[in-house]
């Protein structure tokens, strides 16, 4: 990922998934903040599924963060599921090597292994886009998306791709439009 791991750390540690193009949303279901160990999360995926997940290990030192999947709607059964994102810091430039692992309890078959390495794959892309619009863009870029330069159209799709997921992240009552605390939860984005 086109960006540093603190950058990257801090979006995975806080528990938004902002750069999702798979989650549409979560709350916090049980626990003190979202990123305690312990917590209970449920979280929205744009195809209408639910998971609850327990954050069973947070290390701000290995930069790692351990889930434990408790339930889920979308018709996968396996006896347990665990989640781990590792982040590396690149020694050379401002960049993160995302370890996805996923450990099934031994029921889980072929086809759901495959789906969940198909879905990995498919965070990655998304977070190298969100992370590569959002810390990515050289002076070069910001000068020609301020200017609105029609050579730019890549920068701003880019940047427009971020905001929707994050607007429709943020607009929990799926009504269109941005309020009260879902506008904290902007103002909390954006500075």
């Amino acid at each position: 990922v086109n960006a540093p791991a603190d950058t990257v750390w801090d979006a995975i540690r806080s528990m938004d998934f902002a750069y999702s193009d798979l989650i549409s949303g979560g709350e916090l279901v049980s626990g003190e903040c979202a990123n305690a160990v312990g917590s209970v999360h449920k979280l929205h995926f744009h195809d209408g599924s639910e998971w609850m997940v327990q954050v069973i290990e947070l290390s701000d030192f290995d930069r790692t963060l351990v889930l434990d999947l408790l339930e889920r709607s979308d018709g996968v059964e396996v006896a347990s599921c665990t989640h781990q994102i590792e982040l590396h810091r690149v020694s050379q430039g401002d960049q993160t090597m995302v370890e996805y692992t996923v450990d099934f309890s031994n029921d889980a078959d072929a086809q759901i292994c495959q789906d969940t390495r198909f879905k990995r794959q498919a965070e990655l892309k998304a977070m190298q886009e969100y992370f590569g619009a959002a810390c990515g863009e050289t002076e070069t870029d910001s000068e020609v998306v301020m200017t609105g330069d029609s050579g730019s159209a890549a920068v701003v799709d880019r940047m427009l791709s971020v905001a929707r997921r994050k607007f429709d992240q943020l607009d929990e009552n799926g009504n269109g439009t941005l309020e009260g605390y879902e506008m904290d939860g902007l103002a909390d984005w954006v500075w």
